[in-house]
């Protein structure tokens, strides 16, 4: 993992360009990263690395982005609907992925949440 950091950060360093990525049909996001990133190793976008990270199950396409509803199983298969948005964005697709890694978490504290907080959120 760090050799690949160390990589990267030497492929900027000696020419390669980083291009943001948005997926047209999504609201725009309200903070300043990008759902994607390309990063091409000659400047032309022919030899590029697509990264694509922090996608949770969140409907993109609605006026306000929320997780949808149904719990794990639809929240999966709707962030791996934006993970290939993303890679379509790109002018790519899953089909070239060479990787992909996946983290689960439990929810710390079950229970109602608390209405002073938002419906999102929960105080433990």
């Amino acid at each position: 993992m760090r050799f690949l950091s160390l990589s990267l950060l030497a492929a900027v360093a000696f020419g390669a360009m980083k291009y943001p990525v948005q997926v047209p049909s999504w609201t725009p996001l309200p903070f300043p990263f990008s759902t994607g990133m390309l990063l091409c190793l000659d400047g032309t976008k022919s030899d590029c690395k697509l990264s694509i990270s922090g996608m949770q199950g969140f409907d993109m396409t609605a006026a306000k982005p929320g997780l949808v509803p149904g719990g794990v199983g639809n929240q999966t298969l709707q962030a791996l609907n934006n993970i290939e948005a993303v890679a379509l964005a790109a002018h790519s697709s899953s089909d070239n992925f060479d990787e992909c890694f996946v983290m689960l978490a439990r929810d710390p504290c079950p229970g109602p949440p608390n209405p002073c907080l938002g419906s999102k959120l929960r105080s433990c």
